[in-house]
């Protein structure tokens, strides 16, 4: 078998600290799969230290076989997590542990992200093999992998889950048993690499998640899921209704902000009527940030969709939001939302949208909705728009 790199993925982690601690570790994480281990992980030259970067590797005590139970990771379930209590309840998962990791110095300096930046009116020119961009600024990290080519199909990875934008993987144009990794990062943290001994081998950049963290800590926002009770919304071909598609998404969305440190509030937690000005005052009793009311669109010809995210026209920061999470929705997803202008809700001052990220009464994006993966991927879209919003805010 070739020494090779041979697949590439990334994907959210949370997982204990410290074992009956309480403690948890949110971060994103970059995984390349190798045929065998490389002979040196090596950072882009130019990069300066970074204060928290650290480099992990197990050298020592390998053993061949499938890499399973000790490569394993706890991957949250965001729909199942109701509110930060539930993180205490983890406590009680004895099979998920940290793999074990050996110890060894890097020879590569620690490096900290290159800035490459935009100007605040631009969306497409940040990285032009992307269809749309919506962060504004990224911050680019180079890692070689001496001793490994690259068999898999050099190309960009879109991630999008707030700090991870993309990555690459490619050949090195320089050494034919080398490959190149780049990781565009929407923060500028510094990465932990550990390498996992097994079939296939796992190096893997962990990025803690505390400057999404920062951004949210102690912000106040209020998610509405549209309708509830008799008040049933549209209804999709396989009698999919949009009082429940928005209540799975707001409680996704819930729950990213909790992890990310926010004060979260839904105006529904169960399937109940709630009136219009109740959600209001929901928002403003709490001093909240904004309101994020979480419908769908629907049509009377059931070959048509569209896409939209509302705004009351008399509110610069109500349409600021509303472009942050429109552009988020299309870089994430592909979906084209249309701003449009919306009736101001009685009594209110504070930024308020309305997000109508699918069109429920076309067969396929009823489908859509039926998997997990699209649920979440809509949520992390707002979450998204909703971080880029508080950072040009400031």
């Amino acid at each position: 078998m070739k020494p090779a790199v041979v697949n590439a993925w990334s994907r959210m982690v949370l997982m204990p600290a410290e074992e009956g601690t309480g403690n948890y570790r949110w971060t994103s994480t970059v995984v390349l799969e190798c045929t065998c281990p490389p002979m040196e992980v090596r950072f882009g030259k130019g990069q300066t230290p970074g204060g928290d970067f650290h480099y992990r590797a197990a050298r020592e005590g390998m053993s061949a076989g499938v890499a399973t139970a000790e490569t394993a990771v706890l991957e949250v379930d965001l729909q199942d997590l109701q509110d930060l209590q539930d993180l205490q309840d983890l406590r009680d998962v004895r099979d998920v542990r940290e793999p074990r990791d050996f110890p060894r110095s890097s020879s590569g300096s620690e490096p900290a992200p290159e800035l490459i930046r935009k100007p605040a009116a631009a969306f497409r020119n940040l990285r032009p093999e992307l269809p749309f961009v919506a962060a504004r600024e990224l911050h680019a990290l180079d890692v070689s992998l001496e001793g490994l080519r690259c068999t898999m199909a050099p190309g960009t990875v879109l991630v999008s889950d707030g700090l991870v934008h993309s990555f690459e993987v490619a050949p090195s144009e320089e050494r034919r048993d080398s490959a190149n990794v780049r990781v565009f990062l929407e923060h500028p943290v510094s990465p932990t690499t550990t390498e996992k001994s097994g079939l296939p081998h796992l190096v893997i950049f962990e990025f803690s998640r505390e400057p999404v963290r920062k951004v949210f800590r102690g912000k106040s926002v209020v998610i509405d899921p549209g309708h509830g009770g008799r008040d049933k919304g549209f209804r999709g071909p396989v009698n999919l209704l949009e009082k429940n598609v928005a209540m799975v998404v707001s409680k996704n969305l819930y729950s990213l902000l909790s992890l990310a440190g926010a004060h979260p509030h839904l105006t529904r937690r169960d399937d109940v009527a709630v009136e219009e000005s109740a959600r209001v005052r929901a928002a403003i009793s709490r001093g909240a940030d904004c309101l994020i009311k979480i419908h769908t669109s629907g049509d009377d010809d059931p070959d048509r969709r569209a896409y939209f995210v509302r705004y009351p026209p008399r509110s610069e920061a109500s349409r600021a939001l509303a472009l942050e999470i429109r552009n988020a929705l299309l870089e994430r997803m592909g979906i084209d939302a249309a701003l449009v202008e919306w009736h101001e809700p009685d009594g209110v001052s504070l930024p308020v949208v309305q997000v109508e990220p699918l069109c429920l009464t076309h067969y396929s994006d009823e489908a859509n909705f039926r998997a997990p993966l699209f649920q979440k991927r809509l949520a992390q879209s707002i979450f998204n728009g909703l971080m880029r919003w508080y950072l040009e805010k400031g």
